[in-house]
């Protein structure tokens, strides 16, 4: 099920369609969010987040810590059974489906 969303850019920045903002399948974003944000970035949802960019550049191999935080977090947001690769952290990928609205 698709998550409806309003569709940001690569900005960040609200997109519009006709005056009006655009809406859609906000499933992208969201992931792109979770994964970004670090624990205690969203004020209501403190346990909300990966934070990224403290593992981008930290020594050692830590795709499998990261692989973890982010099926966890993904899970807890309603995604079903994430399948995610970070083995090249500079291109994670991330393939999964939305369940709850």
């Amino acid at each position: 099920m698709a998550r409806l969303d309003l569709i940001l850019d690569s900005n960040q920045d609200l997109q519009n369609d006709s005056g009006d903002f655009k809406t859609g399948d906000g499933s992208v974003h969201m992931t792109e969010r979770l994964i970004i944000a670090d624990l205690g970035h969203y004020k209501v949802s403190p346990k909300v987040g990966v934070g990224i960019f403290q593992y981008l550049g930290a020594p050692g191999n830590l795709a499998a810590e990261v692989e973890g935080k982010i099926v966890t977090q993904m899970k807890a947001d309603g995604f079903k059974t994430p399948k995610v690769d970070a083995s090249d952290m500079d291109d994670i990928q991330v393939n999964t489906i939305h369940i709850k609205s």
